[in-house]
């Protein structure tokens, strides 16, 4: 009776959803982003779907951001939802903090036309999936327009997380099973 109990406080522990809390960022209601890329906007991602909604003004500067891929996370997808100037816009995700002077490991997309809109950029980009850790971005234009635009980076648990609690739901149903 005491293995069970530990055992089924043990799976509520592991089966309880976790309150996850993805961003959605609008530059018109929260703020601009960072032009600044020794300064970026920092933002909370979470399992989920996160949004952020951003304009670049004519003059290249961009917006720089970062965030956290979770621990046992990864980010399987980053779609550009909407884009009112495609051409010239150009998308770079680095692992570590920008530096404009040394572009190695740099993911470059420019020269874009409407069939940009609704891809999975980083399969488009050849880098896959983002495992966990920190990431920094910058949206800009190459061609001094102004650009409105729209992106969601969905979040998802590992899928070594999942089964292990598959695991732990099974263990648990074959206990019940020898023990009603």
């Amino acid at each position: 009776m005491k293995t069970l109990l530990m055992l089924s406080g043990l799976l509520a522990l592991c089966v309880t959803p976790a309150i996850a809390n993805p961003f959605y960022y609008d530059e018109m209601l929260d703020g601009p982003l960072s032009n600044d890329r020794l300064d970026p906007t920092m933002l909370s991602a979470d399992i989920g779907e996160n949004v952020l909604r951003g304009d670049i003004n004519s003059q290249f500067t961009g917006d720089f951001f970062t965030f956290n891929v979770p621990a046992n996370a990864t980010a399987p997808s980053l779609v550009v939802n909407t884009l009112t100037n495609p051409a010239d816009f150009s998308l770079t995700v680095s692992s570590e903090p920008i530096d404009w002077q040394d572009q190695s490991g740099f993911v470059y997309f420019g020269e874009t036309d409407d069939t940009l809109i609704g891809l999975n950029l980083l399969s488009e980009l050849g880098i896959g999936p983002l495992p966990a850790g920190p990431y920094w971005f910058c949206v800009g234009p190459d061609d001094g327009a102004s650009h409105a635009y729209e992106m969601t980076v969905s979040i998802v648990p590992e899928p070594g997380t999942i089964l292990f609690l598959a695991v732990l739901f099974f263990v648990f149903m074959r206990h019940l099973r020898r023990y009603p």
